[in-house]
């Protein structure tokens, strides 16, 4: 998946936070970040939005 480069910091940001709670390394982080990002924007293209 090809994130664009405004974005990327949430993808570090989301792996960050995946790395200390889950204790993995830095690039399964990473992948759980964009697939849970990825999700998250076909959710919200089908109108349900979520603002945490």
């Amino acid at each position: 998946m090809e994130i664009p480069i405004h974005e990327r910091h949430v993808v570090i940001e989301k792996a960050w936070n995946i790395m200390k709670e889950k204790e993995v390394d830095p690039l399964t982080a990473i992948t759980i970040a964009e697939e849970e990002i990825e999700n998250q924007k076909k959710k919200d293209k089908l109108g349900e939005k979520n603002y945490d």
